[in-house]
């Protein structure tokens, strides 16, 4: 996870985090302080969210803050699940191999009384021992074509119990790398995705930007018309962060009152465009108390812009957004900031 704080901030957060703990009783171990510095940051809404739950109803243990470190930060929580998909697979499987076991048994034993049968017929058998031995033929001809079938039947329900797991397993990830109130990607995601982007200009010197959007309304928003409200207007930037750029962006719920944008083969230009696009559409909607109809007001957002430069540090990139974004803020009003590119980078070429 990249962090935008300056030394400043981080150090306000890191003594907010431990003056918590001491509070709590819970030992400042970084996987302690870890889930409060991002609580007070609020860089991962989900995980505020669950915080403020598990203090509301009861006092908070170590041992839940090692769920919840190990559900947002820690990979266990994943391996479990795909642990617990490959042993149903397994079960399945194996209920399957034992029947194919058994058939294989049965058919060796026919084959034996069969053998065995037909070595006791000789010049003095009679007719009715050649017909008996015909009845025991087609009685376990009939035997082993009954536990085919079973076993055919056996064979298609395990494989449609594989298809399900798979896309049980498929879903569950999905909906790990989503934030729960909007439904697109969620901080954890954004990291990944932007680190892979990185990656793949370094590969083919694909350029791109990303921009930040601050919420300047949310918080005087909330206070005066309620959260329930707020969480509605979230969602509708939500909604437009998702319709505005192509389908190569990946929009990402970055903080409580932030989103982040990834715009693969974006210059700087371009980017800013976008924003100035979205911010044009957000101001022009309204925002409406369903219950009485009151207008409520327009969206008004704040977006810092900038383009990753060839072989830069992530960590260089999103600040540079964040400094545009602070300059953004003080001027207020709908304001898209774009960052200026790093001169010694500006002639770069990229494929």
């Amino acid at each position: 996870m990249e962090y935008t704080q300056d030394v400043e901030q981080a150090d306000e957060l890191a003594g907010s985090a431990l003056a918590k703990l001491k509070d709590l009783g819970l030992p400042a171990n970084p996987n302690n302080f870890t889930i409060w510095y991002h609580y007070f940051s609020n860089s991962l809404p989900d995980l505020s969210d669950a915080v403020d739950k598990l203090a509301e109803n009861e006092e908070i243990t170590g041992e839940q803050f090692e769920e919840l470190y190990e559900r947002y930060f820690g990979s266990d929580g994943e391996n479990s699940l795909q642990e617990a998909m490959w042993e149903k697979m397994r079960a399945s499987m194996a209920d399957a191999i034992e029947g194919l076991s058994l058939t294989g048994a049965e058919a060796a034993q026919f084959g034996d009384s069969i053998i065995g049968a037909a070595s006791d017929l000789g010049p003095s058998s009679n007719l009715d021992d050649i017909q008996k031995l015909v009845a025991e033929v087609v009685d376990g001809a009939r035997q082993i074509q009954d536990r085919t079938k079973e076993l055919e039947i056996r064979l298609s329900s395990t494989s449609d119990e594989v298809e399900q797991l798979r896309e049980n397993m498929e879903s569950e990830r999905r909906e790990a790398g989503l934030d729960t109130l909007t439904g697109i990607a969620n901080r954890k995601t954004f990291d990944t995705s932007l680190r892979k982007q990185a990656t793949t200009t370094l590969e083919n010197g694909e350029v791109f930007s990303l921009f930040i959007v601050y919420l300047d309304f949310l918080k005087d928003f909330n206070k005066k018309h309620g959260e329930n409200i707020g969480n509605q207007a979230i969602k509708l930037v939500a909604n437009t962060l998702q319709r505005k750029p192509d389908d190569t962006a990946t929009p990402a719920r970055y903080s409580g009152d932030e989103f982040a944008v990834i715009l693969p083969r974006s210059d700087l230009e371009a980017a800013a465009g976008i924003a100035n696009d979205i911010c044009d559409t957000l101001s022009a909607n309204t925002i409406v108390n369903k219950k009485n109809e009151t207008n409520l007001g327009s969206i008004i957002v704040s977006i810092g812009v900038s383009q990753y430069e060839f072989g830069e540090p992530m960590t260089r990139t999103i600040s540079r957004v964040g400094d545009s974004l602070k300059t953004a803020k003080r001027k207020k009003e709908n304001k898209v900031e774009v960052a200026e590119r790093p001169k010694a980078n500006q002639n770069i070429a990229f494929a």
